[in-house]
């Protein structure tokens, strides 16, 4: 069976993770795998394109250097004529949208799309132009129910257009660290003994990373001197930096900067916070379950789907109130209670059930047509 995956772009984003990891993991007995980035992809090997490479994965770009660039959709029918895929499977806004008008235009037989994120941000068209192509697909796949209901109602089409498939990560990974925590925080100059609070996202303005920030600066003793770990990088760079600087506690905060070793990361915090403002599933989340690590998180979207009674909920864009939750996971790493997130994010949250489930839906839409 062909499969051609077509995504908005390859940098780093749970969307793009999930479009790697499907690729990759795959039975290339029974899939031939291909992926194509609307997007213009670096050159040099390195990142999710050099990691579809060296799986062997077929990597193409229709070459746009703006999302905008929708003259260039000729270059995609001709793609999708020249491969043929018995299902084309696209992620994110750009792709669904393109590729359902496309992929009927070139008579793909089946065009499936997966929606990554509940959409918080002003864009009313996206949702009118969801609603305007979803009957030139076969079905539109959620990462949560969180994001099922949230879609459904914007873009005022049924629930049954839908379906729920969660995210996954390669829980294994994550259960235990290649090196000692006391090594990893000594590479940010933090005591063995201090206590440590982290993150790792994508810096961006959703992840409310600010307000991580803020809440740090205000904890209140024995608590005081607990230091601040940031690791992802994105647009928000900048100004996180510079709120570090006038927080009054600088020297104690670390923006740490894209990193390949999240596992022995997430296994030096003492607490996981994930401060998002709106969230469609929250990878890093399962990932901080499957270390082990007490989580503190918005009560938004998905989180507290993910989270179940794993960890402790908190109001988004309230400092004070996620401070409250860090001193209370802090004061309490209540080892039960994560070791049932662990369980949680084993049971339900493995890369293999996700790629599973997708395997059956593209085996009953390929057998049902064909």
């Amino acid at each position: 069976m062909k499969v051609l995956q077509l995504v908005t772009g390859l940098g780093q984003g749970g969307a793009e993770q999930v479009v790697l990891d499907i690729a990759t993991r795959l039975d290339p007995e029974r899939y031939q795998i291909s992926v194509c980035s609307i997007l213009a992809v670096p050159g040099a090997q390195g990142g999710n394109v050099g990691r579809l490479k060296d799986a062997g994965v077929d990597v193409m770009s229709l070459g746009l250097t703006a999302k905008w660039q929708l003259r260039r959709a000729a270059a995609l029918e001709k793609l999708l004529r020249d491969v043929q895929p018995h299902v084309l499977h696209c992620h994110m806004f750009h792709a669904n949208v393109l590729g359902r008008w496309i992929g009927r235009r070139a008579a793909v037989p089946n065009i499936i799309s997966t929606v990554h994120i509940a959409e918080r941000r002003w864009r009313p068209w996206r949702f009118w132009l969801e609603r305007k192509t979803d009957p030139l697909g076969a079905i539109t796949v959620c990462v949560s129910n969180a994001v099922l209901e949230f879609q459904s109602r914007r873009t005022r089409l049924p629930a049954d257009r839908f379906t729920v498939i969660p995210n996954g990560i390669d829980t294994a990974s994550f259960a235990k660290p290649s090196r000692p925590r006391r090594d990893v925080r000594a590479e940010f100059g933090i005591r063995p003994e201090a206590k440590v609070v982290g993150s790792v996202g994508r810096l961006a303005r959703q992840k409310g990373h600010r307000y991580l920030i803020q809440a740090v600066s205000r904890l209140p003793k024995p608590w005081d001197d607990a230091e601040l770990v940031i690791a992802g990088d994105g647009p928000e760079m900048g100004k996180l930096r510079s709120l570090a600087r006038r927080s009054g506690c600088a020297a104690r905060i670390h923006l740490v900067g894209g990193r390949s070793d999240v596992p022995d990361l997430l296994h030096a915090f003492d607490v996981f916070a994930m401060p998002s403002l709106y969230e469609g599933f929250g990878l890093t989340l399962v990932e901080a379950m499957a270390a082990g690590v007490p989580v503190v998180a918005s009560a938004v979207d998905s989180l507290p789907e993910v989270l179940g009674a794993g960890g402790i909920l908190v109001p988004p864009a309230d400092p004070d109130r996620l401070a409250e939750g860090i001193c209370k996971a802090l004061a309490n790493p209540a080892p039960e209670q994560t070791e049932k997130a662990r369980a949680r994010a084993r049971e339900r949250f493995d890369v293999s059930i996700m790629v599973r489930n997708y395997t059956e839906l593209y085996d009953a839409f390929v057998g049902a047509g064909g």
